[in-house]
């Protein structure tokens, strides 16, 4: 029979049991929203990357238009170089072997041994162009890779 002492005891034990049960069974959710994290693996990358690759691809679109409108002056084209430049360089892990940042940087420094008032010529502003769609193409390539 079932009376108020036993009633009390059984509630005691079958508390104890599943603070026991709780302890063993949910020690990694514990831990989990302690650390402020749930546990997908999505939560690990940069809240930003989808902005960055915007920005990237953003300023590589805009400097090959640029060129493309045939504007050749070094003060008009350094810019958008520049604004590439930073835009890779903001990209979290970019792997060392990415052959687009030196490809940029040779640019930037090439512009910066002209006068501002310098124009490229036609075979610089070519090559330019193949260059910035080269970076392109090998940013794509590095987004799927992944």
């Amino acid at each position: 029979m079932l009376n108020a002492e036993n009633f009390f005891i059984s509630i005691n034990q079958a508390l104890k049991q599943f603070r026991e049960y709780d302890l063993i069974q949910c020690q990694s959710a514990y831990r989990r929203i302690q650390e402020g994290k749930s546990g997908y693996k999505g939560e690990d990358y940069d809240k930003n990357l989808g902005q960055r690759v915007f920005d990237i691809t953003t300023k590589i679109i805009s400097a090959l238009d640029i060129v493309s409108m045939g504007i050749q002056s070094v003060d008009q084209l350094t810019p958008y170089i520049r604004d590439i430049q930073t835009a890779l360089g903001n990209y979290p892990n970019l792997p060392p072997q990415f052959g687009g940042t030196s490809i940029i940087k040779k640019w930037i420094d090439t512009l910066s041994t002209k006068q501002a008032t310098d124009d490229l010529n036609e075979n610089e502003i070519r090559q330019l162009k193949f260059d910035i769609d080269s970076v392109m193409n090998q940013f794509n390539d590095l987004l799927g890779s992944k």
